[in-house]
């Protein structure tokens, strides 16, 4: 199965766990998004996208929406989607090198 995946959204607030979302497109021929990339005590993990409601004691729960059905199709996706992650998070470093460069070349005499 062919994975293709996209970071959609970097959360921009350091502190927050969720660190960015994106999208996947299997086979392309289905998509499905909102999956989660968070930071955890073990490091980068994926969320798959979830529903929300309440059960009859009034917790509140989720269920994942769309989710791997084999370990291959799990590593393949968390692969792809990691490596998304790490691909965005270079461009914007890159980026912000960039601006600086531009900026200090404003004060060069």
């Amino acid at each position: 199965m062919k994975i293709n995946a996209k970071i959609t959204n970097l959360v921009q607030d350091a502190s927050s766990y969720v660190k960015a979302f994106a999208s996947v497109t299997l086979d392309n021929q289905f998509v499905i998004n909102g999956l989660r990339i968070m930071e955890g005590k073990k490091g980068v993990f994926i969320g798959m996208p979830q529903s929300q409601y309440t059960d009859k004691e009034g917790n509140r729960k989720f269920n994942d929406i769309a989710y791997p059905m084999t370990k291959e199709v799990r590593k393949d996706l968390i692969n792809s989607v990691t490596e998304a992650y790490y691909r965005a998070i270079d461009k914007t470093v890159d980026t912000v090198k960039e601006v600086i460069n531009d900026k200090s070349d404003e004060f060069d005499m």
